[in-house]
């Protein structure tokens, strides 16, 4: 199957969560003191959001304002102190360990700002593993789908290159086709442009956005970029554990998206 890219409209209203495939209602996150005595510090403070199949939703904000920690929550990295989680329609909280695991493994795939490929696999081997892991998968089918996935990214020519010997961008592509091989419900991607130059974040943002809606993904985006933000449907500010009011992304000089 070729996933074609599907580039649409741009949506500022929030989808219901009953059709959504995250939500999360009333997510309060606190953290305990780090000394005996200290006092708790609270994180995130009664989130509500929802996100669509094929919605892009970029959470920006200053540094230490819980982005991070909400990505977390939506993709079953850790379970909040109040409020729910709905991933795929089922609630983490409710999950044990194992079940948790599976539900991420299958659901969820990740964007990380520092590639987290592992140097002594080469990328086709990198995109494998999470597939090799899932275990639903004939190894012909895992290779025929990690081959397909570096093809999407415009990376199968290198696909028996070690990350040490590609460029930050090709890292980065080479991470979104490990994200995009399982075909999650979800994309979480926590600062994916921040360790790359301009131009090849244009080129990341856009693969990630046209490949997620041709896949029908929902994707959030932690980012303190701009440009980058020019590629969601929905701008969500968050401060203080907050989040505000959504806004349309932006237009770029390109009409961007």
């Amino acid at each position: 199957m070729v996933w074609e890219a599907a580039i649409g409209g741009s949506a500022v209203d929030a989808p219901a969560a009953s059709a959504a495939v995250v939500a999360a209602e009333g997510v309060e996150m606190t953290y305990p003191g780090a000394a005996s005595g200290a006092p708790a510090t609270p994180v995130l403070r009664g989130v509500d959001l929802a996100v669509a199949a094929g919605e892009c939703v970029a959470l920006t904000g200053p540094s230490g304002g819980g982005k991070t920690t909400l990505l977390n929550l939506l993709g079953g990295m850790d379970r909040p102190t109040r409020g729910r989680v709905l991933l795929a329609g089922q609630d983490t909280a409710r999950l044990d360990d194992a079940a948790l695991t599976r539900l991420r493994r299958r659901a969820v795939g990740f964007v990380f700002q520092f590639f987290h490929l592992l140097p002594a696999l080469t990328a086709m081997e990198n995109i494998a593993l999470p597939l090799e892991l899932a275990g639903e998968l004939s190894a012909a089918d895992i290779a025929a789908r990690s081959r397909q996935a570096l093809a999407l990214v415009g990376m199968e020519e290198y696909a028996d290159r070690y990350p040490g010997r590609l460029s930050g961008g090709q890292r980065q592509r080479v991470a979104l086709a490990r994200a995009l091989a399982p075909r999650p419900q979800l994309i979480l991607a926590d600062e994916p442009t921040g360790n790359l130059d301009r131009q090849s974040a244009q080129q990341v943002m856009a693969l990630l956005r046209d490949l997620s809606r041709a896949q029908g993904a929902a994707v959030v985006l932690a980012t303190h970029s701009a440009e980058a933000a020019v590629f969601a449907s929905r701008v969500l500010p968050l401060r203080d554990g907050r989040l505000a009011a959504a806004t349309a992304p932006p237009q770029d000089a390109a009409g961007t998206p």
